[in-house]
């Protein structure tokens, strides 16, 4: 029988150090793969199991370690429960002039192939998100170029959350105009007069009441990603805000991330003084007002 595989090559702005750990340790691993992962050790021989749970299913997964090149390759045969096949899955990382270049195969699929929920199309679907955005983010996430702040705000958590979303509420505290209310896969734009300023907002993720997150920036300008996480504290919410994607060295990339992080403690200052007690405290506006040396 053919050797069915899937076969998926990524490139990250990361050094292979980075993309190494982020796929062998444990605690990481489990920041962005499988959060039910209890143990995992890059060593051959070692064995790992955990259950899935999917659509009212649960699905036993099985690891175990056949071949370990730090920090360039490792294979471990993967089953599943229940299911008679096997399959076996490889990272192979390969340092570039930008980064860390991922070729991820998972081959031998083709003993999987009675079970619908098995296919070789399910499995291209998960590979792809899972080297695509869930790694990508995370790496993006935990480099240099990465900020983030937060506060408590209190008012009930879905109050808060559509403060972020729904621009009515925004720019009572934030940007003076937008062309529409955040919508996962939507692009609108943000505008602050004051300063003769736009931005593209694409919007990457959206999950009422727990996470928001966008790719921004201005034309001819670096794109960056923020991402918003809401969580209830009793009666109150708490808002994390995490920023990365900057680029650059020393002193400019302190800049661009302490000039951000500074901006956001603004915006989260005018959120609280407006939900909390109406109040309209123009921080962005009278951050830089006219007139200003």
């Amino acid at each position: 029988m053919q050797n069915e595989s899937v076969i998926i090559e990524r490139t990250y702005p990361a050094s292979i150090e980075q993309v190494w750990s982020a796929i062998t340790d444990p605690e990481k691993m489990k920041q962005w793969y499988f959060p039910m992962l209890e143990d995992f050790k890059p060593v051959p021989g070692f064995e790992t199991r955990f259950v899935v749970e999917m659509d009212d299913k649960r699905y036993p997964h099985i690891w175990k370690i056949v071949e370990v090149v730090p920090p360039r390759k490792i294979s471990y045969e993967w089953k599943f429960g229940g299911y008679p096949g096997n399959s076996l899955l490889t990272w192979e990382l390969f340092e570039t002039a930008g980064g860390t270049r991922l070729v991820l195969t998972h081959e031998h699929l083709e003993s999987f192939r009675p079970y619908p929920e098995l296919s070789k199309d399910n499995f291209q679907a998960g590979w792809t998100y899972f080297t695509g955005t869930a790694l990508e983010d995370y790496l993006q996430k935990t480099a240099a170029g990465s900020a983030e702040t937060g506060m408590l705000i209190r008012k009930p958590i879905h109050e808060v959350f559509e403060a972020f979303a729904d621009p009515a509420v925004t720019t009572k505290f934030w940007f003076t105009r937008s062309t529409g209310k955040l919508e996962k896969g939507k692009t609108v734009e943000w505008t602050w007069d004051m300063y003769n300023v736009s931005s593209q907002v694409e919007v990457k993720e959206l999950i009422p009441h727990q996470k928001i997150r966008i790719e921004w920036g201005g034309k001819n300008e670096e794109r960056t990603r923020v991402e918003w996480s809401f969580r209830s504290v009793a009666e109150h919410t708490f808002v994390d805000i995490r920023m990365y994607g900057f680029t650059g060295e020393g002193s400019e990339l302190l800049k661009k991330v302490t000039g951000s992080v500074g901006g956001f403690c603004w915006v989260l200052a005018g959120a609280k003084a407006w939900l909390e007690f109406g109040i309209r405290l123009n921080l962005v506006a009278d951050r830089y007002p006219a007139g200003r040396s």
